[in-house]
């Protein structure tokens, strides 16, 4: 295996998968947690890269710990050429407890680069930065219940870290600096802002380390997967996957973000949309028997039907979890009769997906950047996006692409 990526959510792995994919076909998405062997299936040699989906983003540090230890003791992860950690751009999980069990399992060095450049993330004197804002000025994580963290290295913690910055982007002094700081007992964080200062960062870390952990956003994975995959699929790929995929042309939208942006997306898809369903999180608090149940609600075989929990409702982050735990119930139900299934939310995602069993997802493009689709075994289309990040026709215009494409790639059926 040339290439591992350790993801803490499910929005976050399809992300990587999607921007491997662009370099391999050889390529897939696993999805489970250890010590359940989700693993024990995947032969190794069959595949290029191997991303894998912990869903550690919600667990306690103590379970974190154990989930990441537990991959990185896997010979899957161990032995792979390059391993990487798909954090979160905003710093949100886990990050530190995460790179630091990851790191000692596998005897790996972290180099950290949380850049995201497609949506103007960068880092300035290890600081995140949104649109030159930053991150704890920013209102993007008005959902959390935890304090924002000032920096990378204070999301890192405990591990110690050191801020550099990619300077000429040239790889021998950049690999003698990573160098220098592994000897000082330092984490590398790299500065940066752009895919040629992510692409520098890669290039130095493997000048610098022969089992190199890589630590940042998918656009670092994209970085890596440039360096370790000269050739990229052949054309059509996607497309031809979708069409193979088509049965019907209907979607359904599941909408589980309380983001702030979100409200006005969920406004102007279902403009379009055939149904739309708004929940109010307080009756997602019980088994919500009576909402999906004996009405089986919409069919969601054919047409365009949101589900989303309604944005003008109340916020109460302490309930979060049992809420989007019922929206999962929810969703899951219509999503077992329709053909294609958007998941905005790397946990709603997930959660979704173990209600369905779901284990594996290959991937085939991406509409827009972090709008990811994937195949599942049964050919259902998977689509998924982070809660955290759209513009306000985002989900319109994916919307419109997945409808078209059923459309256009569904065949008729004759009458028997």
């Amino acid at each position: 295996m040339k290439l591992v990526v350790v993801a803490d959510d499910l929005s976050g792995a399809a992300e990587c998968a999607a921007a491997i994919a662009l370099r391999t076909t050889r390529n897939i998405l696993s999805l489970g947690r250890p010590p359940s062997g989700a693993l024990d299936h995947l032969a190794a040699p069959v595949y290029d890269a191997l991303t894998i989906d912990s869903g550690a983003r919600s667990l306690s540090a103590d379970d974190t710990r154990a989930v990441l230890s537990s991959l990185g003791s896997n010979p899957v992860v161990r032995d792979a050429s390059v391993v990487a950690v798909k954090v979160d751009s905003l710093l949100r999980g886990r990050i530190g407890v995460s790179v630091a069990a990851l790191a000692a399992a596998t005897g790996r060095t972290p180099v950290v680069a949380t850049a995201l450049p497609v949506l103007g993330r960068h880092v300035r004197g290890g600081v995140v930065h949104v649109d030159d804002l930053p991150l704890h000025a920013t209102t993007l994580w008005e959902m959390e219940s935890v304090a924002v963290p000032g920096s990378v290295a204070e999301a890192l913690a405990p591990l110690p870290c050191c801020s550099l910055a990619p300077t000429g982007r040239e790889t021998p002094a950049m690999a003698s600096a990573i160098a220098e700081s592994v000897r000082a007992g330092l984490v590398p964080v790299f500065d940066g802002g752009t895919d040629e200062d992510l692409d520098a960062v890669v290039a130095a870390g493997l000048a610098a380390s022969a089992r190199p952990l890589f630590v940042g956003s998918a656009a670092l994975v994209g970085a890596v997967s440039r360096a370790l995959f000269a050739d990229g699929p052949s054309p059509g790929r996607a497309e031809g996957a979708l069409a193979a995929s088509a049965r019907r042309d209907g979607l359904l939208i599941a909408v589980g973000s309380r983001a702030s942006q979100v409200a006005e997306q969920v406004r102007r898809v279902s403009r379009l949309a055939d149904t739309t369903t708004l929940l109010d999180p307080r009756d997602l608090l019980d088994p919500p028997v009576d909402i999906c149940s004996p009405d089986p609600g919409p069919d969601v075989g054919s047409g365009l039907h949101v589900v989303a929990i309604d944005p003008a409702a109340e916020a109460a982050p302490h309930l979060a979890a049992s809420v989007g735990a019922g929206f999962a119930d929810v969703v899951a139900d219509l999503a077992r009769r329709a053909p294609a299934v958007l998941l905005s939310g790397g946990e709603t995602a997930r959660a979704v997906l173990d209600r369905l069993g779901v284990r594996v997802l290959t991937p085939v493009g991406q509409t827009t950047p972090g709008t990811v689709l994937c195949l599942a075994e049964d050919g259902r289309l998977i689509i998924t996006r982070p809660g955290s990040f759209g513009a306000p026709d985002d989900l319109v215009l994916t919307a419109q692409a997945v409808v078209s494409t059923l459309q256009h790639t569904t065949e008729p059926q004759e009458d028997s």
